[in-house]
């Protein structure tokens, strides 16, 4: 997908797409969600494989540099019930 439509896509729809295109990037559990701090709102990546964290970071940064997407290290197992959690 051109990066003009991923810009322009809703948070449910860059949600959903961000977790199909993580899902080829890693074999472990994660999970994307909307999130916020003292910058703003932000996309979240939670990642409970970290050796996977470099290889989802350089996707990022090629295919949504217009966003702001966070990569969090979570420990393993925090994620329990499925890979793709939302």
């Amino acid at each position: 997908m051109k990066k003009e439509k991923k810009q322009a896509l809703n948070k449910k729809d860059l949600i959903s797409l961000l977790m199909t295109e993580v899902t080829e990037l890693t074999e472990s559990r994660f999970h994307v969600c909307w999130a916020s701090d003292d910058s703003g709102n932000h996309i979240e990546i939670q990642l409970e494989n970290h050796d996977d964290s470099t290889k989802v970071r350089k996707f990022i940064d090629k295919n949504y540099s217009s966003h702001r997407i966070i990569i969090v290290k979570i420990p393993q197992g925090f994620l329990k019930d499925s890979k793709e959690v939302s």
